[in-house]
């Protein structure tokens, strides 16, 4: 069976191996929309490695090693050539003899005998140019090592170098350092593998949490609600264990909160204040109501969060397909010392390592999150595709031409930027298309947009924003409720329903399930 996004081999196409080498301009954003151009078209990279070569020009060498058939690897770098920033692609395993290099960076965390005889074993690794400590606390590096030959495959040296220092200290990551210096970490996923995991909440994020964990051989999984409800019989369907609130307190070691915002603050004075353990980690999806001063987590409790950036049911199908979705983390109070370890092995093994995990703070993820859905995701498109849709329909067109020019297509044109950028999505336009956007789209956002962006901003920042939401809840919503069914009665909400029955196919690729998600 192919399990490959490739078509099946044929007899005079076999799988092969290549190692690509691709000079690109040394600017931020440059290893994204090249990673992104493998993922957003199913091809698979195998190891990647980036280093500056020329400072004077800012050049870098992206070096790829990724399998395919002929025709696909031919794809692929004509694919890469496309890219902007690309000056040339050189497909190393059909070019002649070369030097291939690889770099690895281990950090192992070890004191006396131990961090000796990691040191020892470092040193003593085939093609591993050298060891050496770098602080009090036993970090131990590997420097680069270098492979002469033509063959494919990184050094075996330093391979079997991290195998035999892993057992040695009781933490060790391997830690790669891309283009725009951020980290990236290959989490211990066996940490919370060992742990008692309750998941509060089975909503979008709730389910996606419970069953990625669960897949990802996380024995003790639970989901924790109240009685009646909706989630019970859900989460039951998918042979999850189901606790009272109260009751996962006392049970879990780490007890992640996935409920709606306006409910947390309650949820943790009534059912977790009085009742989880000693030394417990309490985690989050979103930094809100730990920002806002919202809750305040008992002295004892570790406070972390991993912030998936993208919908639970995303979170959910980008797992089952084998990728992820990028996550970030967060550590609000490492009491055991072992929250930030703790943190990127929750994030791993919700798929997140797979697509990347970023470190942020509490503060940020929070603010940046609400202004992004307020002006953007959220409240700017949605209002955008309004406007223009009304507009269209007012001038005397049909709604089903306004519909699909400002509703529809949106999907099209977010999926190329997803892909590969803006830069990707113009190229993939018309030039007329991509004229109007420069000509047309700041008469739309315009300075006095960026006036209102601003005082949102400030809206969030000052917690007039969060202050006012939380006096909306506490007289049952009515002004959100009233808003809502308004939105619900919209003639382009009745227009796109019409036109999506017309494609039976987009609901037989939906992400979301009110019956079982």
């Amino acid at each position: 069976m192919n399990t490959t996004h490739y078509p099946a081999a044929t007899v005079s196409e076999q799988v092969e191996t290549h190692t690509l080498s691709v000079l690109v301009d040394n600017e931020p954003g440059v290893l994204a929309r090249v990673i992104g151009l493998f993922s957003g078209r199913g091809y698979n990279i195998e190891s990647l490695t980036v280093s500056e070569t020329e400072h004077e020009k800012h050049l870098s060498r992206i070096t790829i090693v990724t399998r395919g058939t002929p025709m696909v690897i031919e794809q692929i770098k004509s694919q890469l050539d496309r890219l902007v920033p690309v000056h040339r692609v050189v497909d190393m395993t059909v070019a002649g003899p070369h030097i291939e290099r690889e770099l690895a960076m281990v950090k192992v965390r070890g004191k006396g005998d131990h961090r000796m005889e990691a040191l020892r074993l470092a040193d003593g690794a085939i093609d591993v140019a050298g060891a050496f400590a770098t602080d009090a606390d036993g970090v131990i590096g590997l420097r680069e090592l270098d492979e002469v030959g033509q063959g494919l495959g990184i050094g075996m040296g330093v391979t079997a170098a991290v195998q035999q220092l892993l057992p040695l200290a009781h933490h060790s990551h391997v830690l790669i350092v891309d283009d725009e210096n951020l980290d990236r970490q290959v989490a211990d996923i066996n940490l919370i593998k060992g742990k008692k995991v309750a998941i509060i909440g089975y909503g979008s994020q709730g389910h996606a949490h419970a069953l990625n964990l669960r897949d990802s051989g996380v024995k003790d999984v639970a989901v924790a609600l109240r009685k009646g409800s909706q989630g019970v019989k859900k989460a039951e369907a998918e042979k999850l264990k189901v606790m009272d609130v109260s009751a996962a307190a006392k049970w879990a070691d780490v007890m992640m909160m996935l409920t709606p915002d306006e409910l947390q603050a309650d949820i943790y004075r009534e059912h977790l204040a009085d009742h989880m353990k000693q030394g417990a980690a309490l985690m989050f999806a979103h930094g809100l109501n730990i920002h806002f001063n919202l809750i305040e987590p008992r002295a004892d409790l570790d406070v972390m969060m991993i912030a998936p950036k993208g919908p639970g049911h995303t979170v959910r199908a980008e797992y089952q397909r084998g990728a992820g979705v990028p996550v970030l983390m967060a550590v609000h109070k490492d009491v055991s010392g072992n929250a930030h370890d703790l943190t990127l092995s929750y994030g791993a093994a919700i798929g997140g390592g797979r697509a990347g995990i970023i470190e942020t703070t509490f503060r940020e993820e929070c603010e940046t999150d609400l202004f992004g859905e307020q002006s953007v995701l959220c409240g700017g498109l949605v209002e955008l595709m309004k406007a223009g849709y009304e507009t269209l329909v007012e001038a005397g067109y049909a709604p089903e031409m306004a519909y699909f020019e400002c509703v529809h297509e949106v999907k099209l044109i977010v999926d190329l930027i997803y892909e590969g950028g803006i830069a990707t999505m113009n190229y993939s336009v018309s030039n007329t298309a991509e004229y109007g956007e420069y000509v047309s789209g700041p008469r739309v956002v315009n300075d006095a947009t960026r006036a209102e962006m601003k005082k949102i901003l400030d809206d969030i920042q000052s917690g007039k924003f969060v202050k006012d939401w939380m006096l909306e809840n506490r007289v049952n919503q009515t002004s959100f409720k009233a808003m809502r069914a308004k939105m619900a009665t919209h003639p382009i909400e009745e227009i796109g329903a019409k036109l999506r029955a017309m494609m039976p196919w987009i609901k037989q690729r939906a992400l979301v399930d009110r019956s079982r998600n």
